[in-house]
């Protein structure tokens, strides 16, 4: 008995730097010590990839064009954003390890891993293991933040957080001089967190699943108006006042029963919706 052969099957991506395969048509990222600047990208149906194959970025990187995907790379931010995509749409993140985020003394008081701000921007196997240094202050800690405003006006659509580890110390006192990470996601849409002017259509369709959430602050994900929200299959690990904020201005947010959610919260904080979430 003979069997047809369709040739080989893609290999599966797994969690962190090396997680995912070079493509041959890469821009490959040597070592770099200070930020690191993507001005070119492709087209929505084949994007420009930035590979770092395990390299190293001090610094940080951002990205300023539509249609990039940046992978493999190892971020010593050594300023207040690791990674950085800066109103471009279209936008991939993936199996870099981020640490190092840290007051500079230029910033605006956000201390996140990564900052973006984009329609169609995923954020997928990276890591970002106690990725604060030094003494936080009363600076926001968070693995990924956005939001609307004047100078960053994309409200953020179709948006996937998928299989990334972002854990620090536990901080149950809330202590400021604890490097704790606040929120593993915080989104502002148009007309919150105390930001103006923007795209006014609003946030909608995201997506958070199968991540690992090791935060310890208020709470793990706070959704501040974007709309249709999946929050599934997540491992959530920290200890935080509750998992999830989420404000009157947000409709049809769900937190699935199929989420895992450890004895060190206080509470969920919102609604389960039983049964397990979308794909």
């Amino acid at each position: 008995m003979t069997t047809e052969s369709h040739g080989d099957p893609q290999p599966r991506q797994t969690l962190g730097v090396g997680g995912v395969e070079t493509p041959p048509d890469a821009n490959l990222v040597k070592d770099q010590d200070s930020l690191y600047t993507i001005d070119s990208g492709g087209t929505a149906d084949d994007p420009e990839v930035y590979d770092c194959q395990g390299n190293t970025v001090v610094g940080g990187i951002e990205v300023k064009v539509d249609n990039v995907v940046v992978q493999n790379c190892r971020v010593d931010a050594q300023q207040q954003y690791g990674i950085f995509s800066d109103n471009s749409n279209n936008v991939t993140i993936q199996n870099n390890d981020i640490k190092g985020v840290m007051n500079d003394g230029d910033g605006d008081g956000d201390l996140n891993a990564i900052t973006f701000f984009g329609n169609g921007t995923k954020i997928l196997y990276n890591t970002a293991i106690d990725f604060v240094d030094g003494d936080p202050g009363d600076s926001h800690t968070d693995f990924i933040q956005t939001w609307v405003s004047d100078s960053h006006p994309i409200a953020s659509d179709d948006v996937e957080v998928r299989n990334n580890k972002a854990t620090g110390p536990k901080n149950p006192d809330h202590d400021n001089s604890i490097p704790s990470i606040h929120q593993f996601v915080m989104a502002e849409d148009y007309g919150c967190g105390g930001n103006s002017g923007g795209d006014t259509d609003g946030m909608k369709n995201w997506i958070v699943a199968d991540n690992e959430v090791g935060d310890s602050w208020n709470q793990a994900i706070k959704v501040d108006g974007p709309d249709n929200v999946a929050i599934t299959r997540n491992d959530f690990v920290g200890s935080s006042d509750k998992v999830m904020e989420v404000t009157d201005e947000s409709s049809d947010a769900k937190f699935y029963s199929d989420n895992k959610v450890g004895s060190d919260y206080g509470e969920v904080g919102m609604d389960i919706t039983p049964g397990d979430g979308p794909a």
